[in-house]
């Protein structure tokens, strides 16, 4: 591992330098200021007059070189952004005060020799002259934005008073560097680098290669070895934790000293396993820590460190939780040592209390209340025996002073409650009259002499219940004392509540039965409409469309018929001799559901006769309108001039949905109705037109498309210079198949007639061509006459100047691209 360590730094060294050559950016708009020196508003104001005029200006600041030549890094960024022969790229570096101006367009080479020619009588070093007059000045000012404003005007100016700015022909065109090259052959849309340039590329790919691997590398190792740090700590960090916990678990250790040898019982077995539980885990916590110290565990071996360190922090999480376990067990043990003492003096003095109100109580009511004095017996048991316990035992005192506490709770909310239950015995008599007299004011007040209910029997339920109070009072049995009084105080509550239910019932009951004998009225009066439109509805409709609803019905009106009979009897058992309230209430309740269903199923059977007439009545209304929407269609094929001659299809339909629609109509006169049948048919008859109206309106487009490409191919025709129209009719006879295009036109063959305007337009398109190839020779013969006046003595040109020191002369590179740069 350490010798891959090695020759990785190594490696490392060796590319690291090439880090410093500057890197190309990504294109980004046409200001990429990554030198930071324009302000945001000047950025805006460069990039909109940077595509003003009828040049593209890409302007690239850059912090620093780092050594690499400008013209080179330059002509790289100019092919890598992909600019085309319009486009002149504007470099910038701040720390090396360069300013390099790179362009493909031999025409604005020649046009800026034109210019230097006539600025300084000589061509040579066009770039730089233009850089040292139109940017330096601001430059050495600090003025970046002034000076690229300065070049951009400038080459406008020069480009536009020359008369063209960018080579015949196209884009990537193979250009000059510095000067014109004349050809006799023409220029063609794309160039290929040079064998220089690819050879210059091809190092800089391999040194960015082999940088790039080395940082990986450099990275992975880095990263590696980090993590193996990382691991190493988390070990350390355990290592230090464990001895805490070695200190934590003496400590608590050292907490057994005050109770061992004198404990006994629970206490004294619960001290035993804390201590050897305490003994055990300092062994463990030892041998964790010498395991640590121990074990071969290097940061370089990941794996090992991962499986360690998974290994101990589960042995640290276990050690601390036994630990504080046994922690909460002692604090547990000294908590029942220190509360014990206090728990059993408070429980004595609670035991005095109560039994003084126990006496005191005795002699006030005069009852024995024995239960209550066992009570009191087994509560002093309780306390002696935890008094027993608490100096040798102290948890085992706490559970007996637990049970005590229950004990005296009970006790003394039953001594409490006899003084209570005095009371209740004693206003009870008074209570049991007022219930009686309610209950008989409610029955002489509503004649309830004859109701099946029996007040006066519950009334002498709850007597007898609070005589069973009384006795079980006195022996101070109070579970079963408050048992009796929940019961007797019910009964009086009952038995006033069943008398007014009695009295309620003999009101409402006449009310509501009188109620559902109307609804009866009203059921039977509707019914009998129901049976008057059933008649119409038979005739007019197939028995499936109403048949069910109706047998509903009439199952329905059997029942309301035998509810009405039952009306008479369910009087009879709410009337003054009876009074079976609660026998008719269940009667009236049942006879108000089943009326509550007969409505629903009348309700439900009228709306199936008004839907059957809202569905034919649909119908009807789409048929008529399916009858307008054909008219309409036809309407329109005539308008537009349709000849359905040779459209069979059309001409079917005209026929055939005509009849449709008629024998749809004759149907809807027929009865009685199916109207599911007469739905199925006007579908039918509905996707007929639907189709008829797609067809019409796909004829009409076909007619309309094939008109407008005879009137375009037309306009085509006339366009031709006239030797090339003569041409055109002599060769492809345009003539004859305009006349048969017509004539397929006036068939209504638009299908056709588009397929023969096809076939035509390629006999145009040739002699548009020829005519066109024609031109271009001309046009190309004329831009190498022009740009053979022009001298291009070699392929790149390139100047410079400093504005600070030093300058730059002219160079030549291999990449075909016009570059010159200067010096601040």
């Amino acid at each position: 591992m350490k010798k891959w360590l090695l020759i990785s730094l190594m490696l490392l060294m060796i590319v690291v330098p090439h880090a410093y050559a500057a890197d190309i950016p990504a294109q980004s708009g046409l200001v990429l200021d990554e030198a930071g020196m324009f302000t945001n508003e000047e950025q805006v104001e460069l990039s909109s007059l940077a595509d003003k005029g009828n040049l593209t200006f890409h302007i690239l600041t850059i912090p620093s070189l780092n050594g690499e030549d400008s013209k080179t890094y330059a002509s790289n960024v100019y092919q890598k952004w992909r600019l085309q022969a319009k486009d002149v790229l504007l470099l910038i570096s701040s720390e090396d005060r360069r300013v390099e101006l790179n362009f493909r367009n031999p025409t604005l080479q020649n046009q800026l020799n034109a210019w230097a020619e006539r600025q300084s009588g000589s061509s040579r070093d066009a770039i730089k002259q233009l850089l040292d007059d139109q940017f330096i000045p601001y430059a050495k000012a600090g003025d970046y934005a002034g000076g690229s404003t300065s070049i951009m005007q400038a080459l406008y100016n020069i480009s536009t008073t020359a008369g063209t700015s960018t080579v015949p022909g196209a884009d990537n065109s193979t250009n000059t560097t510095g000067n014109d090259t004349s050809s006799d052959t023409p220029s063609h849309s794309t160039s290929e680098p040079s064998e220089g340039s690819n050879i210059t590329n091809n190092a800089m790919s391999l040194s960015v290669v082999l940088y790039i691997l080395g940082g990986i590398v450099v990275i992975g190792i880095a990263v590696y070895i980090g993590i193996g740090m990382m691991k190493k700590r988390r070990l350390d960090k355990l290592s230090v934790s464990l001895s805490e916990q070695l200190v934590q678990a003496n400590h608590v250790l050292e907490s057994t000293d005050s109770f061992n040898g004198i404990v006994q019982g629970q206490t004294g077995e619960m001290l035993k396993g804390i201590i050897s539980r305490l003994s055990s885990l300092l062994v463990r916590i030892a041998k964790a820590q010498e395991d640590l110290r121990t074990e071969d565990l290097s940061i370089l071996r990941i794996s090992v460190l991962n499986q360690a360190v998974r290994r101990y922090e589960q042995e640290h999480d276990d050690i601390k939780q036994a630990i504080e376990a046994e922690q909460q067990q002692m604090t547990n043990l000294q908590e029942a040592d220190r509360t014990a003492k206090q728990s059993i003096i408070s429980l004595k003095e609670d035991q005095e209390l109560i039994r003084e109100s126990l006496t005191t109580a005795m002699k006030e009511t005069n009852f024995s209340l024995d239960q209550l004095t066992v009570d009191m017996g087994q509560l002093e048991a309780h306390i002696v025996k935890a008094d027993g316990l608490e100096l040798f035992d102290p948890i085992a005192a706490q559970q007996e002073i637990k049970i005590a506490e229950d004990k005296r709770n009970q006790t003394r909310k039953n001594v409490q409650d006899v003084a209570v239950y005095v009371q209740h015995k004693n206003e009870y008599p008074e209570q049991l009259a007022s219930s009686r007299s309610k209950v008989d004011q409610l029955i002489a007040e509503h004649m309830l002499e004859r109701i099946k209910v029996t007040p006066y029997v519950t009334l002498d339920q709850s007597r007898e219940e609070m005589q069973k109070l009384s006795e079980r009072l006195q022996h101070g049995d109070m579970d079963e004392v408050r048992t009796h009084w929940e019961r007797a105080d019910s009964m009086l509550a009952d038995a006033v509540a069943m008398t007014e239910r009695q009295a309620l019932l003999r009101k409402t009951n006449p009310v509501d039965l009188d109620k559902i004998s109307q609804r009866i009225n009203v059921f039977n009066n509707t019914r009998s409409e129901a049976n008057t439109k059933v008649i119409d509805i038979r005739a007019r409709y197939e028995h499936h469309h109403w048949g069910d609803v109706f047998d509903q019905l009439e199952h329905m009106a059997a029942k309301v018929q035998q509810s009405q009979q039952e009306l008479p009897t369910i009087s009879v058992w709410n009337d003054d001799e009876h009074q079976e309230f609660d026998k008719a209430r269940e009667a009236i309740d049942r006879l108000q559901q089943q009326m509550d269903e007969a409505e629903t199923v009348l309700k439900q059977c009228l709306d199936t006769f008004e839907e059957l007439d809202r569905w034919l009545q649909r119908l009807q209304q789409h048929t008529e309108e399916l009858q307008r929407q054909y008219a309409n269609i036809q309407n329109l094929l005539e308008r537009k001039g349709i000849s359905l001659r040779q459209n069979t299809q059309l001409q079917n339909a005209l026929n055939i949905i005509p009849a449709k629609i008629y024998g749809l109509k004759q149907a809807l006169q027929v009865t009685p109705h199916d109207l599911d049948q007469l739905d199925t048919e006007y579908k039918a008859v509905e996707q007929n037109v639907a189709a008829f109206e797609q067809s019409a309106e796909t004829i009409i487009r076909q007619k309309e498309e094939a008109e407008q490409m005879m009137l375009s191919l037309n306009q085509r025709v006339q366009s031709l210079h006239g030797g090339y129209a003569r041409r055109l009719n002599m060769q492809g006879g345009y003539s004859a198949q305009a006349s048969q295009i017509q004539n397929l036109l006036m068939a209504g063959m638009y299908l056709e007639a588009q397929q023969r305007l096809s076939q035509a337009n390629v006999e145009v398109e040739r002699v548009e061509r020829e005519m066109r190839e024609a031109q271009m020779l001309e046009e190309q013969q004329r831009r190498r006459e022009e740009e053979a006046r022009f001298q291009n003595s070699q392929m790149n040109s390139s100047g410079g100047s400093s504005w600070g020191s030093g300058s730059s002369n002219n160079n030549s590179n291999n990449n075909n691209n016009s570059s010159g740069g200067s010096n601040w």
